[in-house]
């Protein structure tokens, strides 16, 4: 009994955004009322036999996201605050009726759209409803905040005979190149055939990663471009902007990435708004139902362009059409978004086409 004492471990809080904290998971330093499972079991210890009696919640709910989220009832009536790496077992009656999840700044409380668990389970190729979350199929939601967005996975697992529910971030970045990158993520609503222009004011600094490491930066909150009255998460256009470490940096030398969408790989050239560029490959891809963009040094970039005149020039890929040479279509570098590869007097930097991967 004492050795397997000391080599018991246990995977609590048992869900899916589990690894998605990168420190300890704690309990709830509030716990509502609550509804327990009493499950009996018989064990032998030490020749005898024993009656094991096993305590579990019903329902618990993880909080993997870097904010603070409060969860309310089908009346948004608050039922328990649930901070950043903490774990609580919320009443049961979420399983059955609607709820929500709020943000709190201030004096001012920001609630999302309804959630709610699916009674039936949609499959392997179905699709819950909008705001419904099901096994193996996270719903993701979002929170205005007044000039921001917050943009949240909502997992839901049977683990242990317990329900849980995980709360994680929609996006992280990670940051396999050299050196310290400067990032934005811009949400924008849909509507509208104009191609934006991106030029954010506030940029995060991601340091790079350690050699073997996989450490990761959640992209939880969007800045708002534009007015939005709230609602689906598919009415938004989601953006990141990249760029280098620089104090004299122009905002529109930042490239902007389409998040959620193809091509999930796209080789771009980085600069640090003098003569100097660094090619890199952006990759998206899905795990565990969030999406993880990852920048590497590109090792093969496509062109190395040299500007010798004294004007600045823009570079893109045209698109062969049947119109006169006089006028020529570029590809867009960022789908929905307008910016070109620009390059100052006398500058040298690395160029890959959309179309090359």
């Amino acid at each position: 009994l004492e050795t397997s004492g000391r080599r018991a471990h246990s995977p609590w809080p048992y869900s899916v955004v589990a690894t998605h904290w990168p420190g300890t998971w704690q309990p709830a330093l509030l716990q509502p009322k609550c509804e327990v499972a009493i499950r009996y079991q018989a064990v032998r210890a030490g020749g005898g036999c024993s009656l094991k009696v096993q305590l579990s919640p019903v329902l618990l709910l993880c909080n993997a996201s870097p904010i603070s989220l409060t969860l309310r009832a089908h009346d948004a009536a608050p039922m328990c605050k649930l901070e950043p790496g903490t774990v609580i077992s919320p009443p049961s009656i979420v399983l059955k009726k609607p709820f929500f999840m709020s943000v709190e700044i201030v004096r001012e409380t920001f609630v999302s759209n309804q959630l709610e668990v699916c009674t039936e389970d949609p499959g392997r190729y179905g699709t819950p409803g909008q705001g419904q979350v099901a096994i193996d199929h996270p719903a993701t939601f979002a929170i205005q905040c007044n000039q921001k967005v917050a943009i949240i996975n909502l997992h839901y697992e049977i683990k242990e005979d317990i329900n849980i529910l995980g709360l994680t971030s929609a996006f992280v970045f990670v940051n396999n190149t050299r050196k310290d990158l400067l990032v934005a993520a811009t949400a924008v609503p849909k509507g509208g055939d104009r191609e934006l222009i991106l030029r954010p004011k506030t940029f995060k600094l991601v340091a790079p990663n350690r050699p073997g490491s996989f450490q990761s930066i959640p992209l939880c909150k969007f800045w708002l471009r534009e007015r939005w009255r709230g609602g689906n998460v598919s009415e938004l256009l989601l953006f990141l902007n990249i760029t280098l470490s620089s104090s004299h940096l122009p905002a529109y030398a930042a490239a902007p990435i389409r998040l959620g969408i193809t091509p999930n790989r796209r080789p771009i050239a980085l600069s640090d708004g003098n003569t100097h560029s660094m090619p890199v490959v952006v990759t998206q891809h899905k795990h565990e139902g969030r999406w993880v963009v990852t920048v590497a040094d590109d090792p093969c970039p496509q062109f190395v362009i040299h500007n010798q005149s004294q004007t600045t020039v823009a570079v893109g890929q045209p698109i062969d059409t049947d119109d006169n040479a006089f006028h020529v279509q570029v590809a867009p570098e960022c789908p929905d978004s307008q910016w070109y590869c620009t390059l100052p007097p006398q500058a040298v930097t690395h160029y890959s086409t959309p179309g090359y991967c």
